[in-house]
């Protein structure tokens, strides 16, 4: 969705979400030794507070809700209006659950990074996953009389980008069963790697054979002469400030680092979260 905020509105949220730094949290990780991103988040995050621990989700979300719901309020409105007029259904911010919360990537407090730093930024910034989070939360959606996890909502709003862009990798071919949809997120990132590209070749049935001498093609609807690249390599799709992306279900994605190059005063700060869709409303969560 294009031109979600006015550019006013969107550097009022950059200077609001700059003004909380304080209740920013550290998800760098890594050790001094091995320097990586900075990176924080404002919000309660199931994925990283929920997932062993849903009691700290919980606490979290007590605390930091009243503040993101006083200070993005507004922004909220705009969020919901915007989906509404797109799904054609009501949509709701979740107080239940930890509010649509902030990634933030890069500086912090005008401290350039540094080159180390900046080479971080230039890499895949998180693992390649689908998004399970409603998982943890399967006895909040089982209190309501209809619920879709099927057709999950996940969105992201680009507030501030680094100066050579960045974006979103996506699998959008990949066909997932749910033993899929289990178990892909908990792997090494190598090891998903050639889980998609065998997914590719084979469990679609594309794969009946190939001819010689056309390498890194291969042959579909097996008796046709119909050739086709092989490409397991992901979709890129471009963080626009102000524009709004989201897709719904189990689609394989990952954070895209900078493109081309990191500068050290880059930031890259979105808004980040999920919908499911309960007797009728989304309500939407982080």
């Amino acid at each position: 969705m294009k031109n979600i905020l006015t550019e006013e509105e969107r550097q009022r949220a950059v200077d609001i979400i700059h003004s909380l730094d304080k209740c920013w949290l550290n998800r760098s990780g890594g050790q001094p030794h091995t320097p990586r991103v900075p990176f924080w988040t404002l919000g309660a995050v199931t994925y990283l507070d929920g997932t062993e621990n849903i009691g700290m989700y919980h606490r979290h979300r007590k605390a930091i809700n009243p503040i993101l719901k006083k200070k993005f309020s507004w922004l909220y409105d705009i969020l919901c209006r915007r989906f509404e007029e797109e799904l054609g259904d009501p949509c709701t911010i979740d107080d239940k659950l930890g509010h649509p919360g902030f990634h933030v990537f890069g500086q912090k407090k005008g401290i350039s990074m540094t080159d180390k730093e900046c080479y971080w930024l230039s890499q895949p910034l998180a693992s390649i996953h689908t998004d399970i989070q409603y998982k943890e939360h399967n006895y909040y959606w089982k209190t309501f009389k209809e619920y879709d996890l099927e057709n999950t909502l996940n969105f992201t709003l680009a507030l501030e980008m680094p100066k050579y862009g960045g974006g979103l990798y996506i699998w959008d071919w990949v066909d997932m069963d749910q033993d899929f949809i289990d178990n892909f997120n908990f792997q090494h990132n190598d090891d998903k790697n050639s889980q998609l590209k065998n997914k590719f070749l084979y469990d679609n049935g594309s794969y009946k054979y190939s001819k010689s001498g056309l390498k890194g093609e291969i042959c579909f609807n097996s008796g046709t002469a119909e050739l086709k690249r092989m490409d397991h390599e992901p979709l890129f799709e471009e963080y626009i400030e102000k524009n709004l992306v989201y897709f719904t279900g189990h689609i394989v994605h990952q954070i895209a680092p900078a493109r081309y190059k990191c500068m050290p005063d880059d930031n890259r700060i979105t808004l980040q979260g999920h919908g499911i869709k309960c007797d009728g409303i989304w309500r939407f969560y982080f």
